[in-house]
């Protein structure tokens, strides 16, 4: 049997876990404990004392949901929709709302409607603790995520005629125009309702469809509109079933912020041996390659020609995204120098994480935004944007600071038609262990 899916939700006073078996259908059975004072480690260790009780004591992953109250939320108009251009530009775009410098935080993007992007930002140190405690409790949440911008999946699933509505719990209210987000919000009473619809109607949407869930979210909903009971999820549950339902849908897009620094280290541990397993498989070509040798020096042509087939079958089976395939045996000569490169880079003691984080860190003390970044062997090239040509020349400096890296070499500075300038660097890893 497969090991279940887990999936935790930091509510308002309370902490949620669902653990999920996959293929179960509605196989899940939730856990709710008390989160006092904020103390999210106490209350996690309630509920893997409770889970554990109940017999769930091993996960194949770990799903978090962290409340909206720790973000900085903004609606921007952008002139582009690329993800990844979307997310160099929002540590400009929330600048100004930030109470620490953009380096201390980790920024994501949740389209609405209407060209619209709601740009999100975590603090980096909340995100350590929630990290932390979660490790000493013996769980790695391959997403980090949030409630709220997951719960326009349940009202996708009840709104089957795709007209203007919104879902509404009594956490929050999610209003779509019928394809599309409009408006993701926290709410704690009548008011904040009003504010929400009141929101939406400026942009020219009237909405008098309401799915509710619960008692409590029916009597939020303003007189006159319509309300639809919504019994599919318990009402306590919103958040948990509508991270699971993303979950389940093997969603690679969405909110996500492990990245960067905090990319999910399993999944890197994973990549690792799977290097390991592709550097096997090629010395295995090699000893077939060794027999093909053999059998041309003794001149049995025939025999010689069933080998290269061999070979060649082997070789297609071993790396099957390569497309052509006309000289088996040299190509194969390549690709073992570029597996013996790439685990002797890890084997010899290079911490190629840490330096590769001095980088972002050099990167955050000069203001700038790094991305596209690639390694190959002690070579690092990245692209990057600063809000200067004077803020990429500093971050050149910084590097030139650091003993870990020489003779990093800027080029192609251009202005960029957002604002500031784009870049790209070069640059060699002199060795050294970082601590």
């Amino acid at each position: 049997m497969s090991k279940p899916l887990l999936i935790i939700d930091i509510g308002i006073d309370v902490l949620r876990g669902c653990c999920l078996t996959p293929g179960s259908g509605d196989g899940r059975v939730c856990f709710e404990v008390p989160l006092k004072d904020d103390d999210f480690k106490a209350a996690l260790s309630a509920l893997t004392a409770e889970m554990e009780g109940a017999g769930w004591r091993s996960f194949s992953r770990v799903v978090l949901g962290i409340p909206a109250d720790t973000l900085s939320m903004r609606v921007v108009e952008l002139p582009i929709t690329d993800r990844q251009k979307v997310e160099e530009i929002l540590p400009f775009e929330l600048e100004d709302r930030l109470v620490k410098g953009t380096g201390e935080f980790i920024f994501e993007a949740a389209p609405l409607s209407g060209g619209r992007t709601m740009a999100l930002a975590l603090e980096k140190s909340v995100l350590r603790q929630y990290l932390a405690a979660l490790r000493d409790a013996g769980l790695e949440p391959y997403r980090v995520g949030c409630a709220l911008l997951c719960k326009d999946r349940l009202l996708q699933k009840v709104n089957t005629g795709k007209v203007p509505a919104a879902f509404l719990d009594n956490e929050s209210i999610v209003i779509s125009d019928g394809t599309e987000v409009v408006l993701y919000k926290k709410v704690a009473g009548p008011v904040d309702v009003q504010l929400a619809l009141a929101e939406v109607e400026s942009c020219g949407l009237e909405v008098k469809t309401f799915y509710c869930c619960g008692t409590a979210a029916e009597g939020l909903v303003p007189a006159g509109a319509e309300v639809r009971g919504v019994s599919e999820w318990d009402e306590r549950f919103t958040g948990v079933s509508a991270l699971a339902m993303e979950a389940e849908e093997g969603q690679r897009g969405g909110v996500n912020f492990r990245k960067g620094e905090f990319a999910d280290t399993v999944a890197f541990e994973r990549a690792r041996k799977g290097f390991k397993v592709t550097a096997l498989l090629a010395l295995l070509v090699a000893v077939l390659w060794g027999g093909f040798i053999s059998l041309q020096s003794r001149r049995l042509s025939s025999e010689a020609r069933q080998m290269k087939s061999e070979i060649l079958s082997s070789y297609r089976r071993a790396f099957p995204a390569e497309k052509t395939v006309q000289e088996p045996l040299y190509q194969l000569e390549i690709k073992l120098k570029e597996q013996a490169g790439d685990i002797g880079l890890m084997g010899r003691g290079l911490d190629v994480l840490g330096n590769l984080r001095q980088l972002a860190r050099a990167g955050g003390a000069a203001g700038v935004t790094l991305y596209n970044i690639s390694m190959s062997g002690k070579r690092v090239t990245a692209k990057g944007k600063a809000r200067s040509f004077e803020k990429a020349e500093l971050f050149k400096a910084e590097l030139v600071k650091l003993k870990v890296f020489k003779t990093p070499a800027l080029t192609d500075v251009k202005t960029s038609i957002s604002g500031g300038v784009t870049f790209s660097i070069a640059l060699d890893i002199n060795g050294k262990v970082v601590s």
